[in-house]
């Protein structure tokens, strides 16, 4: 098939560019393929919208046409009725349009090469200038089943392997054992990993100050948390995101009923866990619920001197929160 057929992995330019100065001086008869596109770069509207722009039909019953994602862009196959590979091409591209005027121009190509229409292509027969269709290829490909429409719940990554991600939530703590409820808000920031389908942030929480305890034991105390969390997108198709972390907890205290007291800090070691659901609004923006828990290593509390300590903090916090999540949905 000439320089096509010669070089395996096309880059889009060239390939562009082929095309002004080959495709363009012979015409086609608009042969009917059936369009498979298993991912979204690009998508099968995409891939019908620059085919028909090159004079190609669409039927169910015609020459298929397999899109599959991979690491550096596109591979496109041609398939046979019989279910045999007749043509394989392999696109370095992250731009989807350009990877679906590429693959219209390398089949207009092929089709002017092979002289065919694709009925009597897969037949292997003769065309009026004794030129052969295509061979079959030594290994049969099973011919997959057209993919179901994309909806908006479909979150799977198919190509841009690293997506920045983030969100920002308000709702209320409570407090273990001592129970005490406070308003809680949280801030994250990271990276999906979507080919591995988890992700990694930072996570800071933090309250407005509280007191706790009786006079003369009241201690007015402002709590915050830093936490690295890693979260799993597999359940139910990224709906529903679990999520493990691991962080430090900060207090700052200082005694109400202490003459001269001065203010007081401690740090605390904090492992947690929780649940995220997800309600995507667009590809980019979505609405969440946050459910969790965090366990602290210690219990801070007042020193006072020589009576020991007062206003003893929680062992655990758990949490409910709602807000919104920007990334790649």
């Amino acid at each position: 098939m000439g320089f096509l057929a010669i070089r395996p992995r096309l880059s889009v330019c060239l390939t562009l560019v082929l095309s002004m100065v080959v495709v363009q001086t012979r015409a086609i008869a608009a042969p009917s393929l059936r369009v498979v596109a298993n991912g979204d770069c690009p998508t099968r509207a995409q891939m019908q919208s620059s085919l028909s722009a090159r004079g190609f039909g669409f039927n169910e019953n015609g020459v298929v046409v397999i899109a599959e994602p991979d690491t550096q862009g596109l591979t496109v196959r041609l398939m046979q009725a019989d279910g045999t590979l007749a043509l394989e091409r392999h696109f370095a591209s992250q731009d989807c349009q350009a990877l679906a005027q590429a693959v219209a121009v390398v089949l207009e190509a092929h089709f002017l090469e092979v002289n065919q229409p694709p009925d009597a292509v897969a037949r292997g027969t003769h065309s009026d200038a004794g030129i052969v269709g295509f061979a079959p290829a030594p290994t049969r490909v099973p011919l997959p089943p057209l993919p179901a429409p994309r909806s908006s719940g479909d979150r799977r990554r198919t190509h841009d392997s690293i997506v920045a991600s983030g969100s920002i939530a308000f709702g209320a703590a409570f407090t273990i054992p001592e129970p005490r409820l406070s308003p809680l808000g949280e801030i994250a920031g990271g990276v999906d990993w979507a080919r591995t389908g988890f992700s990694t942030q930072l996570v800071l929480f933090g309250s407005p100050p509280s007191t706790s305890g009786q006079a003369p034991d009241r201690v007015r105390r402002w709590n915050g948390w830093g936490m690295a969390r890693m979260s799993y997108h597999g359940v139910l198709d990224g709906v529903v995101r679990p999520w493990v972390g691991l962080g430090l907890e900060f207090a700052q205290m200082r005694a109400l009923d202490v003459a001269g007291a001065h203010a007081q800090s401690s740090l605390s070691a904090a492992l947690g866990g929780g649940l995220t659901v997800v309600w995507p609004w667009s590809k980019v923006w979505a609405g969440q619920v946050d459910v969790n828990c965090l366990l602290l290593a210690t219990r801070d509390a007042y020193v006072v001197e020589p009576d020991g300590e007062i206003g003893l903090g929680p062992r655990a916090v758990c949490s409910t929160l709602i807000g919104i999540g920007w990334g790649r949905y």
